[in-house]
């Protein structure tokens, strides 16, 4: 351990004049909105709960689903093999879903239906830093990601703050898969602003490339969406 101390320790010194993109090893912390649906049977599973409030409640009901605004954001780890390719994982925390206004088309009561599917998500991720000068260099990255459950349930609330005037909900961990592997695609620019430190902006796109749900559920439910971030970069 002390001699691979001395060892980046000497390393850090000999590439103190260097660009600040030499550095080897860096850690940094991205935090941002995801907005995000689940997939082709969003669509089939809002008409079904309008159909099921029909019967329920009475009248004649609509679904509209809508992009679910969630948090996104967490830290990562990166490794610059070299000035132009990097290795990278991170620990990020994912709020997904998807969301469906239900408007009774006689009386204009209107619902919202949230769909929570929150998870722990691990991506290892191959980053291209293209050549470029000044401070701003760009970067673009693609990888795997493992998904783990932290929890999911569906609740129905009277806008225009569901959470405060939440009619009725149901936890779905019994429902949900405890894990799925997804993909993740982004691009993003670095803002140099010190030897060692770094502003970034970031978008990214991922998805699950399986049903999140159990298939007795009878639909597929792939979380997908874009994920818009900021963060910051530190030189170890």
């Amino acid at each position: 351990m002390i001699r691979w101390g001395l060892v980046i320790g000497v390393s850090a010194l000999c590439l103190s004049g260097a660009p600040a993109s030499a550095g080897p090893l860096e850690i940094y912390q991205l935090l941002g909105v995801s907005p995000g649906s689940v997939g082709e049977d969003g669509e089939a599973f809002g008409s079904a709960t309008a159909a099921a409030l029909d019967d329920l409640v009475g009248g004649t009901w609509s679904a509209d689903e809508k992009p679910r605004v969630g948090f996104y954001g967490g830290l990562g780890l990166r490794y610059r093999h070299n000035d132009l390719l990097s290795f990278a994982t991170e620990v990020d925390f994912a709020v997904r879903g998807a969301r469906w206004e239900l408007d009774e088309l006689g009386s204009g009561l209107t619902l919202t239906q949230t769909l929570a599917l929150n998870y722990v998500e691990i991506p290892l991720l191959v980053q291209v830093t293209p050549a470029a000068g000044g401070v701003v260099r760009p970067t673009f990255y693609a990888g795997p990601y493992l998904g783990l459950l932290a929890h999911s349930e569906i609740s129905i609330g009277v806008p225009p703050d569901p959470s405060l005037s939440e009619v009725a909900s149901l936890d779905l961990d019994d429902v949900a898969n405890g894990s799925y592997v997804g993909g993740i695609i982004g691009a993003g620019a670095e803002f140099q602003t010190t030897q060692t430190t770094a502003l970034l902006a970031h978008i990214r796109y991922s998805t699950a490339f399986g049903n999140v749900v159990k298939d007795e559920i009878g639909y597929e439910f792939k979380p997908q969406g874009f994920a818009l971030l900021l963060g910051v970069a530190l030189k170890l």
